[in-house]
């Protein structure tokens, strides 16, 4: 089991980048980082309060 999550975890990882890659393209550096660190702000907001 620790390998799957192992695997899968490097899978995820992989696709970020040419999805960050075509994100990039559409939407300015700055714009994408805020967006970004909204929703994982929203999300841990959510986890820890």
């Amino acid at each position: 089991m620790p390998q799957l999550a192992l695997v899968l975890t490097t899978v995820i990882w992989a696709a970020t980048f040419p999805a960050t890659k075509r994100v990039l393209e559409q939407v300015l550096p700055l714009s994408f980082l805020f967006q970004r660190f909204l929703v994982s702000s929203l999300v841990l907001a959510l986890v820890f309060v």
